[in-house]
């Protein structure tokens, strides 16, 4: 039997408490949540070391949470003329800063990539000059052939036109990974707060609505959420929810499909058994956690609440598309409505197990029950009391 009051404690919303006094709380972490909202504002206002974004643009933040359709929701975003994000939907900024998700390994993988992506522009250009070269060298020959050896000049470089220069880039094919390339090296800009508003400051130019999502932001503290709305004047912050033993499942078969699996082996349910006395699996699913966080810092008129599952279905989905429009201030688009039956990074079919469902039912019961309270029981959703599962 799986013990879900184990992890019990993190579905509490208390405050933490200082760990030591210390010249700059934010660089050791001992600031306390309850001065946090307070000190971000001194500290913008006196120091000047956090540049505020000046924009008539209405800035966004999607705060999470995983799984529950946004990568979706920015691949939507993308499609408005007016709406403005940066290449890497997650940019993991202030996760990073406050702890929330490892930075080194954030950074290891966009080394990897920018590794890949280095290594096929080189593959690429030595297939296509190998055979440029032996073009040359096959012209070359027939000239000599044709006035006699002894009439040629010696060998010398081709003159390169634009048209050969184009044709042998053509051939190569080397537009999308140097694209990539070019978005990596801005994203790897990023060092500090201001290099963060310059990376942002460039994308969202000329937009009506700019911004990014970062999933794992849902994990923020109130600090975070606090700073974050000092840097950008009337930010918005979207929070999409999905039933959490769902969401939970569904994080647990898309890692199980990762090709950089090390034991190759698929076991969902038993993956599913671990997550559950996992924190950092279960916090994602905490979702009162993140409310209380966030509006204690933020007015609620600038929190936008969604369900998963009202706003990828065909029948709700235009209806909280138009909301999302309201809340960003942009113009109402033409809706498709294939895009209600295309998800994105679905993760792979599986059942989940009657145990693991009733410990996780067990374990997220004080989710289920905050949530009724503040929105109602969401459609779709599972209900803890009908399992035998009250909280």
């Amino acid at each position: 039997m799986i013990d879900s009051r184990k992890n019990s404690s993190l579905f509490t919303t208390g405050r933490k408490v200082a760990r030591s006094s210390s010249a700059d709380p934010w660089r050791d972490g001992s600031l306390t949540e309850a001065t946090a909202f307070e000190f971000s504002q001194t500290r913008v206002t006196l120091s000047g070391s956090m540049p505020r974004l000046d924009s008539t643009a209405t800035p966004f933040f999607g705060i999470g949470a995983m799984r529950a359709a946004t990568t979706w929701l920015a691949e939507l975003l993308r499609s408005y003329p007016d709406c403005a994000m940066a290449p890497f939907k997650e940019i993991h900024f202030f996760d990073v800063r406050y702890g929330k998700y490892g930075g080194g390994k954030h950074y290891r993988s966009k080394a990897k990539r920018l590794e890949i992506l280095t290594r096929n522009v080189a593959r690429r250009v030595a297939r296509v000059r190998g055979e440029t070269v032996a073009a040359e060298e096959k012209e070359e020959v027939g000239a000599a052939e044709a006035v006699g050896n002894e009439l040629m000049p010696d060998r010398h470089s081709t003159a390169w036109t634009d048209e050969i220069r184009n044709q042998f880039f053509a051939r190569a094919g080397l537009d999308n990974e140097l694209r990539q390339i070019a978005d990596l090296a801005d994203y790897l800009s990023i060092r500090n707060v201001g290099s963060y508003i310059d990376y942002i400051r460039h994308h969202a130019a000329g937009a009506r609505a700019f911004g990014e999502i970062t999933p794992t932001y849902a994990l923020l503290p109130a600090a975070g959420f606090a700073e974050i709305d000092a840097l950008f004047r009337g930010v918005r912050f979207i929070f999409i929810m999905r039933d959490p033993v769902e969401r939970l499942w569904s994080q647990v078969r898309f890692r199980a499909d990762r090709p950089e699996r090390r034991d190759g082996k698929k076991d969902p349910n038993g993956d599913f058994r671990r997550a559950l006395q996992r924190p950092n699996s279960i916090e994602a699913s905490s979702y009162q956690r993140t409310i209380v966080e966030l509006e204690s810092v933020i007015p609620k008129n600038r929190i936008l609440y969604l369900f998963h599952e009202l706003m990828v279905s065909p029948t709700a989905g235009p209806a909280e598309i138009r909301r999302i429009e309201t809340a960003l201030g942009l113009k109402a688009a033409d809706i498709d409505p294939k895009i209600f039956s295309t998800p994105v990074n679905p993760s792979a079919p599986a059942r989940l197990d009657p145990e693991n469902e009733a410990a996780a039912l067990r374990l997220f019961a004080p989710v289920y029950a905050f949530v009724q309270r503040r929105f109602g029981r969401p459609p779709l959703w599972r209900s803890p009391d009908e399992h035998g599962c009250p909280p």
